[in-house]
């Protein structure tokens, strides 16, 4: 089973430079750093992540069991496990998965993943706001556990890492397929329109149809035509909420 080893700092750059600076070291899978606080955090395509105390800030080490091939759904899965452990504290019904690695609550981002491959191994960073609810550098509205839930970050933190070790473990073992209908039940603006951004910085419009067997977007065009995305993200709406029929498409 795969097992996470935390150490907690005061303060660091980033809990990723952490985990980078002890894989260079030898560090195995599974390393993991916790930082009170982060001078220089990271979001995805090199954003800022504003890591005020109280917050929590965690990253580790994965080297993965599974074929390269297969990493593309990881931070689908990873979000899934953030997804449970927040469920522990709030209803489920407001926890809400933003194609590939936001979690949101009630249309505010409260969580987000950065995954950084190194070589056979992958360093996944996580931001989590507890107490603060800081300005989201890509435009979207914020929210916090404390509003919805007296847990502070060190327990959130337990919690967390239990359901990162269950969730890794399944897909180390069975791939992605027990992920697809867990993560498409929570899938925001899934059947609503949305405007994204793919990897070129080309915007495409169109209903999101939800996910592939293998976690790619299906994102419906006006012409009818379905094109899949591999990479990209969603960046703004045209007067959808991110709810609607979760139950729409099978698996």
């Amino acid at each position: 089973m795969f097992r996470i080893k935390l150490s907690v700092v005061d303060e660091a750059t980033s809990t990723s430079d952490l985990v980078r600076e002890a894989r260079v070291s030898g560090a195995v899978s599974g390393t993991a750093f916790q930082a009170r606080r982060q001078t220089q955090g990271r979001g995805r395509h090199g954003r800022n992540w504003q890591s005020p105390p109280g917050n929590l800030y965690m990253s580790f080490l994965l080297t993965p069991k599974r074929a390269k091939s297969e990493w593309a759904p990881l931070s689908l899965v990873l979000s899934l496990a953030l997804a449970e452990a927040l469920e522990t504290h709030i209803e489920s019904g407001r926890v809400q998965l933003k194609w590939p690695n936001d979690v949101l609550v009630d249309d505010k981002k409260i969580a987000g993943i950065l995954l950084e491959v190194e070589g056979d191994a992958v360093i996944i960073g996580m931001g989590v706001n507890i107490l603060v609810a800081p300005d989201v550098a890509d435009g979207w509205a914020s929210t916090r556990l404390a509003d919805m839930s007296q847990v502070e970050a060190d327990d959130f933190r337990d919690d967390l890492v239990a359901c990162l070790e269950k969730t890794i473990t399944t897909w180390q073992q069975q791939g992605f397929a027990p992920f697809h209908a867990p993560w498409q039940k929570r899938a925001a603006f899934l059947n609503r329109p949305i405007r994204f951004e793919d990897v070129g910085a080309q915007n495409l419009s169109g209903i999101f149809r939800g996910i592939t067997e293998d976690g790619m977007m299906r994102l419906e065009e006006s012409n009818g035509k379905t094109r899949t995305l591999t990479a990209g993200e969603v960046v703004g709406l045209r007067g959808a909420h991110p709810g609607g029929d979760t139950h729409a498409l099978s698996d």
